[in-house]
């Protein structure tokens, strides 16, 4: 673990720039995520989202700056050439130290396909479940996740939303991005990508009135995790 890791810096960004063939996507953009920080990337078309994750997921390098943090993570990228391989083949590609339960989240989505089939022929919609469940009983302390929501229904937009709360409840920090009109997490930090630097803005969030109950599965160990994170919120959590 680095020290930047005990600092409590799960990830970060210095002075990131990029280009390609000459042309500057991302320019001096500098960001930092934290155990518990939800943080949502908004943006146009072409405008860096996917380069910035990719370099905060590690599998891409800046033209300069630097990127600081853990090693590891679990990514999910927005596009995804199934291989040959049935889902449980699949999954063994892809081993971690702490896997959690990946067919009670795939149900807690919504997959409605046979684990069986192969991935080419699950619907995208059942394919994004999917990267997303094995994202989220991964273990890890970072996750990146590119277009969110993208082929949810609202069950998995839901349920996703939810899972990603409770991560981030116990520790793991969490950098997506996702079209401007698609729901983010709430209590997430949200970022224009405007060319090639990030502006925070407010979270939008329902009427001052408006109360929301949602109900959430976690396990007990987690429960005392969650609550103090609800409350740090200025949420309340039911006994």
């Amino acid at each position: 673990m680095s020290a930047e890791t005990v600092s409590g810096v799960v990830v970060g960004l210095r002075a990131v720039s990029l280009d390609f063939a000459g042309v500057p996507v991302l320019v001096e953009l500098s960001l930092r995520a934290g155990a518990g920080d939800v943080i949502c990337l908004r943006g146009n078309n072409g405008s860096g989202k996917t380069s910035l994750l990719r370099i905060l997921a590690n599998v891409a390098r800046p033209t300069s700056g630097k990127r600081v943090g853990v090693a590891s993570c679990a990514y999910v990228p927005a596009t995804f050439d199934p291989v040959p391989m049935r889902v449980g083949e699949w999954l063994t590609l892809l081993p971690r130290h702490n896997r959690g339960n990946v067919s009670a989240m795939l149900d807690e989505l919504g997959f409605d396909s046979d684990p069986a089939k192969k991935l080419a022929d699950l619907s995208f919609g059942n394919l994004r479940k999917l990267m997303l469940a094995e994202a989220m009983t991964s273990g890890e302390t970072l996750l990146v996740i590119d277009e969110v929501t993208a082929g949810l229904d609202a069950r998995g937009i839901e349920a996703t939303c939810t899972q990603l709360q409770v991560l981030a409840a116990t520790g793991c920090a969490i950098v997506s991005a996702d079209q401007h009109d698609r729901p983010v997490p709430h209590g997430a930090k949200l970022f224009d990508l405007v060319e090639g630097s990030l502006r925070k803005r407010p979270m939008p969030s329902p009427g001052d009135d408006d109360v929301i109950a949602v109900e959430v599965r976690v396990k007990r160990s987690r429960l005392r995790a969650l609550d103090n994170w609800l409350r740090s919120q200025g949420e309340t959590s039911a006994p």
